[in-house]
């Protein structure tokens, strides 16, 4: 316990030390959270030894059950990392990042649904276009896509929207594919 208490001591030094301004609201948020884990801040379990001779009183302060902090979190993020990694297939996966020019923003604010099934559209015939070339793979690749809309979107409504440098779509490609219905390995 007097690990964990330290742990999360250095935690709330680190935010302390970083100054209280927040570039997004949920950041904000996370961080008072991360700030009063494991503080009488968040409440707290008062345990009394039961031996008149003793009384010993301790605290046991409540955790912020937050998946970013390092104590509350880690260990449920990890559980949950390794059970989709007992998903996955045994071969090579490669992430690709596509991203649309800063300049198009203005662009993408008035046509979001149609430039972002354009980025999809783009990005995955890319990619079946260079999986089906034999000095790569030769095959149809198995592709999975994930846009990163926190980046692209306002923070609160009606709050101005400020669009970061990309509004990114990862993928993950697989290091196999299909060809005429049969299974294949990958080749690089």
């Amino acid at each position: 316990m007097a690990a964990q208490t330290k742990a999360a001591t250095t935690m709330q030094q680190i935010l302390t030390g970083c100054g209280s301004v927040a570039p997004h609201p949920h950041v904000a948020k996370v961080r008072q959270q991360l700030l009063k884990c494991r503080t009488a801040a968040n409440g707290y379990h008062l345990y009394q030894c039961g031996d008149n001779d003793c009384r010993h009183v301790a605290y046991q302060y409540h955790s912020c059950r937050n998946r970013h902090c390092p104590q509350c979190g880690a260990l449920k993020k990890e559980e949950w990392v390794e059970a989709r990694r007992l998903e996955l297939l045994p071969i090579k996966y490669y992430h690709v990042v596509f991203t649309l020019p800063h300049e198009l923003n203005s662009i993408i604010m008035g046509n979001r649904a149609a430039l972002f099934k354009l980025l999809f559209d783009a990005s995955a015939q890319t990619l079946l276009t260079f999986g089906a070339d034999t000095q790569y793979l030769g095959a149809t690749p198995g592709i999975i896509s994930v846009l990163h809309t926190w980046a692209c979107l306002p923070a609160k409504a009606g709050a101005a929207i400020k669009f970061p440098s990309t509004c990114p779509l990862h993928r993950k490609w697989r290091g196999n594919g299909t060809t005429a219905g049969r299974y294949q390995v990958g080749r690089r």
